[in-house]
C-alpha cells in the first residue's frame, strides 16, 4: 500500500511540475476556500476512523480510506470541478474580478 502511495504521489507532482504555468495563477476565492475542503475530510477521517478503532476494526479502515482515497484522486478531480464553478460564476455574474 505504501509504495502504491508513493508511485501515485510521485507520479502526480511530477504530472503537476510539467503542467505548472505562471499566467494560471490561482483566484484569490479560490485559494481561501482550498483549505476548507480540506479540514473537512480531516476532520471526517478522524471522527470515522476513531469509531473503527474503539471496535477494533483499525485494519478495515485502512482499506476503506485507501480504496476511498484512490476513487477520489483518480475520478473526482476537485481542482478541476472548482475551476469550473468559478468560470461558471463570472459567466453568470459577468464580474471578471472572482
Amino acid at each position: 500500500m505504501i509504495a502504491i502511495f508513493t508511485a501515485f504521489y510521485i507520479a502526480d507532482t511530477v504530472k503537476q511540475l510539467t503542467n505548472y504555468r505562471i499566467e494560471q495563477a490561482s483566484d484569490i476565492v479560490k485559494l481561501m476556500f482550498q483549505p476548507y475542503v480540506r479540514i473537512f475530510i480531516q476532520q471526517f477521517v478522524l471522527i470515522s476512523g476513531s469509531m473503527f478503532l474503539v471496535f477494533g476494526l483499525g485494519k478495515i479502515f485502512i482499506v476503506i480510506f485507501v480504496l476511498a482515497r484512490f476513487y477520489m484522486e483518480l475520478f473526482m478531480n476537485i481542482d478541476n470541478r472548482i475551476n469550473k464553478a468559478l468560470e461558471a460564476h463570472k459567466f453568470k455574474t459577468g464580474n471578471t474580478t472572482i
